[in-house]
């Protein structure tokens, strides 16, 4: 995967080595498995997608190395860069056609695809966000990223930036918010927290 960007940096030892192992997992056809990340979360009450998104385009604005990808340039090198076009869109589905207990089921089938789907490197953002609604007062936000942008603390940092900036924006509603599920990927013996996202986006 070569990758020509103008603005390309190269990449500090953790990530190059992540890197490696992902093209190492992806030919071996495990790379989801050791290197995805997944929060999903529980919302009870109600949602405006059009807020929960304008969060997420705010956390991205905070901080735009979250739409970075990677591969390597001309020569070899492994790189990061960020393509102008990238977006991070909040993707959405609904369950409430369904039984109660094959809502509970498609979600969990839903979320191991989240969790089970590999992401192309060098075709960012490196994030996937679906919003699943479970019924009228309910839904579940699966939030799977890479551990070569987020490693497991970063991608908590990430999410919380996501939930505190989207309630801050809200009347009080009486929603409420928890963890349903954490999925990490293998540890990876470089990881550090290098990279701090805000609590608030600015």
């Amino acid at each position: 995967m070569t990758v020509r960007e103008r603005d390309a940096r190269p990449l500090p030892p953790a990530q190059e080595a992540i890197l490696f192992e992902s093209r190492q997992a992806s030919e071996s056809r495990t790379g989801a498995l050791t290197c995805n990340v997944q929060t999903v979360l529980e919302i009870i009450g109600f949602v405006d997608i059009a807020a929960l998104q304008r969060a997420v385009d705010a956390v991205v604005r905070a901080d735009p190395l979250v739409l970075s990808g990677f591969g390597y340039d001309a020569e070899g090198r492994p790189i990061s860069f960020q393509p102008r076009e990238a977006t991070l869109r909040l993707r959405t589905v609904n369950l409430r056609e369904l039984s109660s207990a094959d809502r509970a089921v498609a979600a969990q089938r839903l979320e191991e695809h989240e969790r089970s789907e590999e992401f192309p490197l060098g075709a960012p953002p490196l994030i996937r966000l679906l919003l699943i609604r479970i019924a009228d007062r309910e839904r579940r936000l699966v939030v799977t990223s890479h551990r070569i942008l987020l490693d497991s603390w970063s991608h908590g940092e990430f999410v919380s930036a996501l939930i505190d900036e989207f309630c801050s924006g809200l009347p009080r509603l009486g929603i409420r918010i928890r963890t349903l599920s954490k999925h990490d990927a293998r540890p990876f013996p470089l990881d550090r927290p290098d990279r701090v996202l805000p609590a608030r986006a600015a």
